[in-house]
């Protein structure tokens, strides 16, 4: 079954469209004229504006019910600027603000934004017609300036230049202010889809700004920055010219940072809040069993990974050691202690519920094996001081921290934790000489786990990997992306899966669920893979 989804998915990518979120070029796209995909030509229909939902709303007559929303978020968005690290609150507030070509939207569909529709030239050349009318929220109108400042702005940032991997920037061609041609330097079958992550600003705005809008971003979406106390929330309120309509239904959302999990529990039980978007799995059950609370689980495609410091400033240049932590790390206690059980123990370097796994791809590694950890770590020798275990202040990976820690003591490994906030994590491993190992999730948008191999290892690449295999494992990403059979693209995939197991650059530890509960007066669908698009939301009371 799995295979069947990623042909269709793929030959989505080569001959129409394919959305995903790691890409830059991509070598399909749309005809809508010619209505070669069903599912794009409903998603391109400029008669669709808004859900049924709201469509029934307005039908049914006026509003009643609250117009204020308060979201809880687990950690600080560090930044609000168009491009940067990403982090789950900035993700969710950006989303609000600014907007791309197209996004992905409910049930993971593709939803038109600022282009109508698009077309390949060839394949590598897609032209895409802009949305006329739009304005941004300082009343700029919106052109297809911004969209090639944007792509620019992408190449130049290390943190979402993977978004353009292969964009052919100096060949990208304005035909007027409502069409622009992309180029790109390769068929890549998620070159089209990684542009849903871009968020497209105004150059002038954006340099006015003077710290490139990180404070007081200003888009296109359908709520506009009002204010924020940093490091604790962050208010926005409806944008009235918005092109699809203002919001009708909630005017006002304010996204606070709550850092202690059970403290986001009783916010919500006492109608501080009224979505807890980081819901610690140990609240899961008890708030489901009331009525007052709805409590939503979504298997992912997140594997919190542990990443490896493979420079020379680290022991784990040493690919035995690599192993030897794989073989010492408890996954099932990892998920049963930090998780309570709700995720699932990690089998592989991505997720069970990417599109491209495949269960008979086993490894002994994801199995706890202290003696032949030990033997690794005798046969090259434990480090001689103790090594840095670097996580980002999140509950559940401080835990992860805490049994690693033990883990690695038990083969001889002695080690020491570190946490830095969520919005500096990225910056912090970006420092090779502050981490030996770092806990973080690995994912992508698209749902493929070569997508996401290709973006952590290739495109960010913390570990500072680099020769022979390195070099193997980069081709393997080109040649799976670029195939020409599914079959082939299969046996790179497995191929790179095997040498990504071999060498270790990063060990999956456990597959996450997403978990969040919210006021069960509110009606809440899940936006993307697991966001709120705060426009389609209301109260019924």
């Amino acid at each position: 079954m799995k295979r069947k989804k990623l042909t269709a998915l793929l030959l989505a990518a080569t001959m129409t469209v394919s959305l995903v979120l790691t890409g830059c070029g991509g070598n399909n796209g749309t005809v809508k004229e010619e209505n070669t995909q069903p599912a794009a030509e409903e998603s391109n229909s400029e008669s669709a504006e808004g859900t049924d939902a709201e469509e029934a709303a307005r039908e049914g007559g006026t509003y009643t019910g609250k117009d204020t929303l308060v979201i809880a978020e687990s950690g600080d968005c560090g930044t609000l600027a168009p491009t940067g690290a990403t982090v789950d609150c900035r993700s969710d507030i950006n989303t609000q603000l600014y907007e791309s070509l197209f996004r992905f939207g409910y049930n993971m569909e593709m939803v038109p934004k600022l282009a109508t529709d698009w077309e390949w030239v060839d394949n590598t050349h897609c032209t895409f017609h802009l949305r006329e009318g739009v304005k941004y929220h300082d009343g700029r109108d919106f052109t297809a300036a911004d969209v090639l400042f944007t792509l620019k702005l992408n190449c130049e940032d290390a943190n979402t230049s993977g978004i353009v991997t292969y964009l052919d920037y100096d060949n990208c061609v304005i035909e007027d202010d409502y069409t622009i041609t992309l180029a790109f330097t390769e068929q890549n079958a998620f070159n089209l889809t990684k542009l849903s992550a871009m968020n497209i600003v105004n150059e002038e705005a954006y340099n006015e700004s003077g710290d490139n809008m990180a404070t007081h971003p200003v888009g296109t979406g359908p709520y506009k920055f009002e204010s924020s106390v940093p490091g604790m929330s962050y208010t926005l309120t409806a944008f009235d010219d918005y092109w699809d309509g203002a919001p009708e239904y909630i005017k006002t959302v304010t996204f606070t940072v709550i850092a202690e999990g059970s403290q986001r529990t009783n916010a919500l039980q006492s109608g501080e809040i009224d979505i807890n978007k980081a819901l610690q799995s140990s609240d899961f059950a008890y708030l489901d069993g009331l009525d007052e609370y709805t409590a939503v689980s979504k298997a992912g495609t997140n594997t919190q990974c542990l990443f490896f410091n493979m420079t020379e400033n680290s022991p784990f240049a040493s690919k035995e050691l690599r192993q030897a932590v794989a073989y010492a790390v408890n996954n099932e206690e990892m998920n049963k202690t930090a998780y309570d059980g709700l995720s699932v123990p990690a089998t592989g370097p991505w997720s069970p519920g990417m599109m491209d796994y495949d269960a008979g791809w086993t490894n002994p590694m994801y199995g706890q094996d202290k003696v032949k950890a030990k033997e690794l770590v005798d046969s090259v020798g434990a480090p001689s001081e103790s090594i840095t275990i670097l996580y980002n202040g999140d509950a559940q990976n401080e835990i992860m921290a805490q049994i690693l820690q033990a883990n690695l003591t038990e083969i001889g490994i002695p080690a020491e934790i570190s946490s830095v906030d969520a919005g500096v994590f990225w910056s912090a491993m970006g420092d090779p000489t502050g981490w030996d190992i770092g806990i973080m999730g690995c994912s992508a948008p698209s749902g493929y786990g070569l997508d996401s191999m290709t973006a952590f290892l290739t495109g960010l690449n913390f570990q500072g990997w680099s020769g022979t295999e390195y070099d193997r494992m980069a081709e393997l990403c080109v040649m799976a992306s670029v195939a020409d059979s599914d079959e082939k693209r299969l046996e790179y995939t497995k191929e790179l899966w095997d040498l990504i197991e071999e060498e270790v650059p990063l060990y999956g530890v456990v597959a996450l669920s997403f978990m969040m509960a919210h006021d069960s007066t509110l009606e809440l669908d899940i936006y993307d893979q697991f966001t709120v698009y705060v426009k389609d939301l209301k109260f019924n009371n």
